[in-house]
């Protein structure tokens, strides 16, 4: 399932959107074409990270459905979840470097290894409390290893957790609703789903791969051409 957007976040705020110290623009006000992350070059970044994790939410959407409807679906679906790291050591390499990227792929992966866990035991109808609980503790470690790469001000510890905590929320939700048959429930889990990754909220805050992109151009700003 994708979501189409129209909408542009062109205005920060003093408000802490991670719960930590990031802010999406070293200065306030207006973003413009002179500062970093909304030059061509950083515009790039943030687009292609944008869509490398809207595809990825539709993929995991995808396979809950086929978990819960179409089983003969799930190898093809796993198959391309598997490319996955592969697409983001592709992405990530130029700006995280060969020795931290591979430490990031493997515990993003482990990760979404767990939120397919979670995907299994609701859908089997079992008790998935362990299986979340382990799932939020790979959550941390990820958290741990990709804001590493990171100066704190830029992408303070936490800051990925949360993103990834809600997203986890949003797909165990998506998982309880089908099997109760609660389809509004439902489609309000796959929307803020893509929200909480790609699009932000209605609150304003960016999405996860949005700040990532945002993150990467601030950490890096001898690398963007501004104007």
């Amino acid at each position: 399932m994708y979501k189409k957007t129209t909408t542009t976040i062109i205005e920060e705020t003093d408000a802490d959107i991670f719960g930590g110290s990031f802010k999406a623009s070293p200065s306030k006000g207006v973003f413009t074409d002179a500062t970093p992350e909304n030059s061509a070059t950083g515009v790039a970044i943030r687009m292609s990270l944008m869509q490398h994790y809207n595809k990825f939410v539709s993929e995991l959407r995808e396979y809950l459905v086929s978990k819960q409807t179409t089983p003969d679906a799930v190898p093809v679906i796993v198959s391309a979840l598997s490319k996955f790291k592969d697409e983001t050591a592709q992405i990530m390499t130029p700006y995280t470097g060969f020795t931290l990227t591979p430490k990031i792929v493997q515990a993003q992966e482990e990760v979404i290894n767990g939120m397919l866990g979670v995907i299994d035991s609701v859908s089997a109808g079992q008790n998935a409390n362990a299986v979340t609980e382990a799932a939020r503790a790979k959550i941390l470690a990820f958290d741990k290893v990709l804001t590493s790469g990171f100066a704190p001000n830029i992408l303070p510890e936490g800051s990925v957790a949360t993103y990834w905590n809600s997203l986890l929320s949003a797909v165990t939700q998506q998982a309880n609703s089908r099997t109760a048959k609660d389809w509004v429930a439902d489609q309000a889990a796959v929307v803020t789903g893509f929200d909480t990754m790609v699009f932000g909220p209605p609150t304003g805050v960016v999405g996860f791969a949005d700040a990532l992109g945002r993150a990467v151009v601030l950490n890096n700003p001898n690398r963007w051409i501004v104007g």
